[in-house]
C-alpha cells in the first residue's frame, strides 16, 4: 500500500511538471509571437524574473507568470503569521489555503498587468463596441493562467513530492546557460574548454557545499517538568541557513532592476546604476550588503522567534535557565543572529570570489549568478530527496510492522 503510495507520487510530480511545461507552449491568442519574442528578449528584468519563478519569459504564454504570484502570496503569509496574530493563529487549513488563494490572485493581477503592458507593442487589435480590449483580455489571460499554476503548485504539494518548488525546476535547470553566458549585463561569458573545465569545477565543488550548508543546524537542549526520563531528552533544530536560497534568487532580480530602469532615468542612471555595478568594489560591496540583509530577512520570517515561543510555553518545554515567554523568544532570538551571521559569511564565499576576480577578467563575474541559480536547484532538489526519504521510511515501517505481526 505505501510502496504504490510513494510511486502515486512520483507520477503525480512527473505528470504535473508535465502539465506546467505543456502550458509555457501555450501562445496568448491575442498577441502576435514574433513581435513578443522581439520585445521579452530585450526585457531583462523579465527575463531574470522567470528564471526564478518558473516562469517562460521568452514567449507570450498561458503560464507566462509562472508561480510568481504563487510564492509573492507564500512569502507574504509567512511575514503575516511570524507577527503572531490571534486570528491568524486560529484558521484552519482550509482558511489558510483559501487566504493564499486570494493572495495569489491579488499578486496575479498586479504581475499579470505588467506583463500585458510590456506586451503591448505586440497586442493585436481587437475591436469591442469601438474600444481596443486586446489588452485586457491579454490580463485575463495571465492572471488566469497564474492561477492554474496556483492549482497546480497546491495539487503537487497535496500529491506529488517537493511541493510547489519542483515546478520551478525545468526551467531554473534550462536558464543555467543563459545565465552564465550573459550575467547580469556585466560581459559575456564565452563558452570555451578552459572555461567549461572552471564551470565543472565550480559546480563539483558547490554540491556538496550547498548540501552541507542547507543541512547544518544547532540543536538547543530542550526540557519538560513533566518528562524526568532520559529518553524523553529533545531538542530544538535552529537550522544555520533559515533563509534558504532565497538571499541569491531576490538579490539577483534586484541588481537587473537598476538596468532596467536606467534608460528612462538619467538621475537614477548615475546615481544608483554606478552602485549597483559589480565591475566596481562599490558595487561587490553592496551585493554582500544585500546578501546579508536578504539572510536576515527570510531567516527571521522563516523562524518566527514570537510563534516559536509561544508553542515552546503552550506545550510546557523551554530552555535551560530560560523563562517561556519574551525570555525565550530572545534566547532564539540570541542565537539565530549568530547563526545567521555565519551563513552569511558561507553565502558571501561562495558567491563573492567571481565578482572579485570580475574585475580584472570581466566574463567571470557571471559565475555569481550562476552560482546563485545552481544553490536554488540545490535547495529545491535537497528537499524533495528529504521528503522521498520520509515518505520511503514510512514505508519501511509500515512493511516492517507487517513482518512481525
Amino acid at each position: 500500500m505505501k510502496k504504490r503510495t510513494l510511486q502515486k507520487r512520483i507520477l503525480w510530480l512527473l505528470f504535473l511538471v508535465a502539465v506546467y511545461c505543456l502550458g509555457q507552449f501555450i501562445i496568448i491568442p491575442f498577441v502576435s509571437t514574433k513581435i513578443a519574442e522581439h520585445y521579452l528578449r530585450k526585457n531583462t528584468l523579465l527575463r531574470v524574473i522567470g528564471m526564478y519563478t518558473g516562469a517562460q519569459t521568452s514567449r507570450p504564454s498561458l503560464l507566462m507568470l509562472g508561480i510568481g504570484p504563487y510564492m509573492s502570496a507564500n512569502i507574504v503569509l509567512q511575514a503575516i503569521t511570524s507577527l503572531d496574530i490571534a486570528k491568524l493563529r486560529n484558521m484552519s487549513a482550509h482558511d489558510t489555503g483559501i487566504l493564499i488563494n486570494f493572495l495569489s490572485l491579488f499578486f496575479g493581477i498586479l504581475q499579470g498587468i505588467m506583463y500585458a503592458y510590456n506586451l503591448r507593442p505586440a497586442l493585436i487589435y481587437i475591436g469591442f463596441f469601438g474600444h481596443n480590449v486586446s489588452f485586457l483580455l491579454t490580463t485575463i489571460v495571465l492572471i488566469a493562467g497564474a492561477m492554474i499554476a496556483v492549482f497546480l503548485a497546491n495539487l503537487n504539494s497535496e500529491k506529488g513530492i517537493g511541493g510547489s518548488a519542483m515546478l520551478m525546476l525545468p526551467q531554473l535547470l534550462v536558464s543555467l546557460p543563459t545565465i552564465l553566458k550573459h550575467g547580469w549585463g556585466n560581459g559575456t561569458y564565452k563558452f570555451t574548454t578552459s572555461n567549461l573545465i572552471i564551470v565543472f569545477v565550480v559546480v563539483i565543488l558547490l554540491i556538496p557545499c550547498g548540501l552541507a550548508l542547507t543541512r547544518a543546524e544547532e540543536r538547543l537542549p530542550l526540557r519538560n517538568p513533566m518528562l524526568t526520563s532520559n529518553f524523553a531528552e529533545s531538542f530544538f533544530p535552529l537550522r544555520l541557513l533559515l533563509g534558504g536560497a532565497m538571499p541569491f534568487m531576490f538579490s539577483n532580480t534586484l541588481f537587473m532592476l537598476p538596468r532596467m530602469l536606467s534608460g528612462n532615468v538619467k538621475k537614477f542612471k548615475n546615481i544608483v546604476l554606478s552602485l549597483t555595478s559589480l565591475n566596481q568594489v562599490s558595487g561587490i560591496l553592496f551585493y554582500i550588503l544585500i546578501i546579508i540583509i536578504l539572510n536576515f530577512i527570510f531567516g527571521i520570517i522563516s523562524l518566527q522567534p514570537s510563534v516559536k515561543a509561544r508553542e515552546l510555553k503552550e506545550s510546557g518545554c523551554y530552555f535551560y535557565e530560560t523563562v517561556a515567554g519574551a525570555d525565550t523568544e530572545s534566547f532564539l532570538l540570541k542565537h539565530f543572529i549568530r547563526l545567521t551571521w555565519i551563513s552569511s559569511l558561507f553565502l558571501i564565499l561562495i558567491s563573492v570570489w567571481p565578482l572579485i576576480l570580475g574585475l580584472k577578467w570581466h566574463q567571470l563575474a557571471n559565475l555569481t549568478p550562476f552560482i546563485g541559480n545552481a544553490f536554488i536547484i540545490i535547495t529545491i532538489v535537497y528537499a524533495a530527496k528529504q521528503e522521498y526519504q520520509t515518505l520511503n521510511n514510512e514505508r519501511k515501517y509500515v512493511i516492517n510492522m507487517w513482518a512481525k505481526n
